[in-house]
């Protein structure tokens, strides 16, 4: 069952009390055409900072971020609260007692890679923080620390090196499989694991395709 399409006056009402419980001032309504999203206009309770508008499930979804945020260390990303005064919400991030310390960050990657965490001080989860594998060839990366932690991203250069050239394909597999239908291979490259070739077809024509494709006979001219 389709739910009910509010009409823009109870639309205004929740407008009106969500963007009190902020301690904003309610401004009113715009809307640039027929079909366009309503905006609500708010004017933040400090003065200097500029008045904005956002769309109802924009404040509904501030609103409902707000009221479960009971722990101070838990921070309250720009995405949710998107077009809600954002010189209030970078002031009160800046006041919140940071999440995690440099040193827990430089622990986790001791103890589950073997390697360090370069950067100074913590900020925020999304951030980008500088990291340090074991190995001492290997060049230093900037990474957030949800994606370390969270996701288990780690040094680049190391993933290159785990999925090694090994899982490269053999030119000579491309080579055969071209000679077969009296293409020539003018010059190959990879790029990460994938071979790509410039390939001579027999009418002449020249052009770049990957190796995967040129041994399945995909992509060829003058068939």
């Amino acid at each position: 069952m389709r739910k009910k399409r509010r009409s823009i006056l109870e639309q205004q009402d929740v407008a009106k009390e969500i963007i009190g419980f902020f301690g904003c001032s309610y401004l009113g309504f715009r809307r640039a055409g027929e079909r366009s999203k309503v905006h609500f206009q708010y004017a933040c309770s400090i003065g200097e900072h500029p008045a904005g508008s956002i769309t109802l499930a924009n404040l509904e979804r501030a609103a409902e971020v707000a009221k479960q945020k009971t722990d101070l260390h838990t921070e309250l990303p720009y995405s949710q609260v998107s077009g809600l005064c954002k010189s209030c919400i970078a002031e009160r991030n800046n006041k919140l007692s940071p999440a995690y310390e440099i040193t827990e960050l430089n622990a986790f990657a001791e103890s589950n890679h073997n390697g360090k965490c370069l950067s100074d001080a913590y900020s925020r989860a999304h951030a980008l923080y500088i990291w340090k594998c074991s190995n001492p060839s290997h060049d230093s990366f900037p990474s957030s620390w949800t994606n370390v932690k969270d996701s288990g991203k780690w040094c680049p250069n190391c993933w290159d090196e785990r999925r090694g050239q090994s899982h490269r394909m053999p030119l000579e597999d491309v080579v055969s499989a071209v000679d077969k239908w009296g293409g020539e291979i003018q010059a190959h490259w990879y790029q990460g694991n994938k071979m790509h070739v410039n390939i001579l077809c027999p009418n002449g024509h020249n052009y770049s395709t990957l190796g995967s494709s040129a041994k399945k006979r995909h992509g060829r001219l003058g068939r």
